[in-house]
């Protein structure tokens, strides 16, 4: 197999495309040029899709092991010769689905990111950096394959962050501030800003984007000062740095130091003082460190254990979230924010008929990880909002359904939408709500797209079935949607405008302002609507109030 350099087919590019299908109509090594050494990766052309440059497993970051494990991310030791980047690396530590157990390799040195270039003629392209959701505890930037999107135009890169406790543990003090898989994603950014020149990218043309935790991770990052001026664009799915499990709060059942420490605990690490704490966790085994981390969050009953802090040592999110983003202390760059309609289902574990006082139940075990004072008066505030006469059990499901989804999801994105417009108006915020329902989705006939639901068609992942049940095929329609939701995402990562595509049908999916609350609702076709959330949004501002600013002594949950 031929090695090239990756600049030489640049340059080639740049001539014209009928150059490279003559020189690159089969799989052929490429060699790149990085700040830290030389990178051999695969140029893989055809005629029929154009094809990718990809270099994969690229280290961004030295392993986080050791004595730099739960510290600041250091960038790697630069290395001579070439290295290989052929093969995405192993995942960060997690607590792996039984099905996938022995597929996956896992490791404590996992910060990796890969890139895609496709064939293009016009150099420099924008470049777009997805960040991987999974409740802060799960999931790989490796699982999401890049060539789809990049052969649309953009050099698409994906990365790993450490996870649950590897990525978030804190005493909540000077020695563990904990956020150390944030400041992984700004290392990353930090890369990308540095080497994606020679990957065919522009640094001053980078659209960050992500999902679920992924799309909170955006959030956070555009209230970040750390990572102020690594992106210029940014797209956020299903997540908010509003939403009530992006970032702790002084209300929440169990602190972040309670339950770091009642995980050191598990591993023999019950040392009082900070630093002889770091130091015993530090040296603990890697697997029984997550082992602990898994029981504790199965037997709290907590979705989610070690997520993001307010933290000013490191001063990745130096301020409690709604205050940024009412003060104006947020990065202003363009935004698509979005959520999908029934986002919360998995919130709800059965979709039977309910009673009015079992509503209830249901509303009170999500805001469960809270404990406020004024229990009784929030929940009658919801079946205010949400029920009012209603008393038709098979009606009380839907509306507890679409009220779990507002408070978890929906409103945190669309009030972050509100304050981010309002605080800066030159700037263009879109919104938009997945509605599209997979050919394949087992669910009543009532409900519409649920959590993560449009991730697949982003990427158009129908034959990863880690995303999709490849056994089960898919449909036309569903390429369809793809198609459009790529166009859309990649319109604005090339100009700014989403809908800036004849094939769009003209349609223009108008920004989201103060004054026209404008949004784009994604089905089997794209309609242009405006939002109807403020009640939800309202309710969720005065729930939000509580959590944010009540201040009431650690539960500790044994």
């Amino acid at each position: 197999m031929e090695t090239l350099w990756l600049y030489q087919i640049l340059s080639v590019a740049q001539v014209g495309g009928a150059n490279l299908d003559s020189t690159f109509n089969t799989s052929q090594h490429v060699l790149a040029n990085t700040s830290y050494g030389t990178l051999r990766g695969v140029a893989d052309f055809n005629n029929s899709t154009g094809g990718v440059i990809k270099f994969l497993g690229v280290p961004f970051a030295k392993p986080p092991t050791g004595s730099r494990r739960f510290k600041r991310p250091e960038a790697p030791d630069r290395w001579s010769g070439e290295r290989s980047a052929l093969q995405a690396g192993p995942w960060c530590p997690q607590a792996l689905d039984p099905k996938v157990i022995g597929l996956i390799k896992l490791d404590e040195d996992c910060l990796t990111l890969n890139v895609y270039t496709p064939r293009s003629s016009s150099y420099p392209l924008p470049v777009m950096v997805w960040i991987h959701g999974g409740a802060f505890y799960r999931g790989s930037g490796s699982l999401f394959n890049g060539e789809e999107l990049a052969q649309r135009g953009v050099v698409l890169v994906t990365f790993n962050y450490r996870l649950d406790v590897f990525g978030f543990l804190s005493t909540e003090d000077d020695i563990l501030p904990g956020n150390y898989g944030l400041l992984d994603q700004i290392l990353a950014l930090e890369w990308v800003k540095r080497n994606i020149a020679a990957f065919g990218g522009d640094p001053n043309r980078v659209t960050v984007f992500g999902e679920s935790a992924g799309g909170s991770s955006v959030s956070l990052l555009l209230l970040s000062p750390l990572a102020s001026g690594l992106f210029q664009k940014a797209i956020i799915e299903s997540g908010s740095a509003l939403a009530p499990w992006s970032i702790t709060y002084p209300t929440s059942q169990l602190s972040l130091n309670g339950i770091s420490r009642l995980t050191g605990e598990k591993v023999n690490c019950r040392q009082i003082n900070s630093v002889d704490f770091l130091a015993c966790v530090q040296a603990a085994n890697a697997t029984d460190l997550l082992s602990a981390s898994t029981q504790l969050r199965l037997s709290t009953k907590l979705d989610v254990i070690y997520i993001p802090r307010v933290e000013t040592v490191f001063g990745v999110v130096p301020a409690r979230p709604s205050q940024l983003l009412t003060s104006g202390q947020f990065t202003k760059v363009d935004t698509i924010r979005g959520y999908n309609t029934h986002e919360a289902l998995f919130l709800l574990v059965n979709t039977s008929s309910i009673t009015r006082p079992e509503f209830r139940q249901k509303i009170s075990r999500v805001i469960s990880p809270f404990k406020l004072s004024d229990m009784d008066a929030i929940l009658s505030q919801f079946e205010e909002v949400y029920l009012a006469n209603v008393s038709d059990g098979d009606l009380i499901i839907r509306h507890a359904l679409s009220a779990i989804s507002d408070y978890a999801f929906i409103a945190p994105i669309v009030l972050e939408t509100k304050l981010a417009a309002a605080a800066a108006p030159s700037n263009k915020n879109y919104l938009y709500e997945f509605q599209y329902k997979r050919s394949v989705s087992a669910t009543p006939a009532w409900i519409q797209a649920v959590h993560g639901d449009e991730v697949p068609f982003v990427f158009d992942s129908f034959s990863n079935p880690l995303l999709w049940p490849v056994d089960q095929g898919h449909t036309r329609e569903d390429e369809d949607v793809s198609d459009e939701i790529i166009q859309l995402w990649t319109n604005f990562a090339k100009t700014g405008a989403p809908t800036d595509d004849v094939s769009l049908n003209a349609l223009s999916w108008k920004p989201f302002t103060a004054t026209q609350e404008n949004l784009l609702i994604i089905n089997k076709s794209l309609t242009a609507s405006t939002s109807q959330k403020n009640s939800a949004v309202e309710l969720y501002k005065k729930i939000l109030q509580l959590i944010d600013k009540q201040t009431i002594p650690d539960v500790i949950v044994g």
